[in-house]
């Protein structure tokens, strides 16, 4: 057992080494401004893109407006650190439901995607190097996958919809 933690461990650290972390960073440009306005709604009172609040599809960061305070920097890592290793378990979870008789897959997995895969979708990146939604929508997702192959309807259904919720593009796909 503590070879297992040392071994997840080990995977967590070199992901966030290989990533890095950042804030603020990316889309939290424009996300952050939405969290200050859900806690202060005075705010930016003719902005278009404020306006489009009440129809952004994503609960994620009325969330962090809510949970995060004034501040939302120190929510925003523990969320980056909670997605990372979120997404360590359910690569390994996946892998050890597709191929249930190797010890090796689940370590395969989640060696895989801490080493960063580029796939086409999120700016070429299944983790960015810091917090926001679509990264932890594919946490969910996997979590869902495998529950679909565990045959655990309830779970797949919780899960994917958590999933959909963080982000419906990625849902739908």
């Amino acid at each position: 057992r503590l070879l297992v933690a040392l071994l997840g461990l080990l995977l967590f650290v070199a992901s966030i080494a290989i990533r890095g972390y950042h804030y603020p960073f990316g889309n939290q440009a424009l996300q952050l401004p939405f969290v200050q306005v859900v806690r202060d709604p005075s705010l930016y009172p003719h902005d278009p893109l404020v306006a489009t609040l009440s129809a952004y599809c994503s609960w994620y960061w009325v969330a962090v407006a809510h949970l995060g305070g004034d501040d939302p920097a120190g929510l925003l890592l523990v969320l980056f650190l909670l997605t990372n290793a979120g997404r360590l378990v359910a690569a390994a979870g996946v892998a050890r439901a597709m191929f249930p008789q190797s010890r090796l897959a689940p370590w395969a997995a989640a060696a895989l995607w801490a080493m960063g895969p580029r796939p086409l979708m999120d700016a070429g990146a299944l983790m960015s190097p810091y917090a926001e939604q679509s990264a932890t929508a594919v946490v969910f997702l996997l979590w869902a996958f495998q529950a679909l192959l565990g045959d655990r309807p309830l779970w797949w259904a919780l899960c994917f919809a958590a999933g959909f919720l963080l982000n419906p593009m990625y849902g739908v796909y």
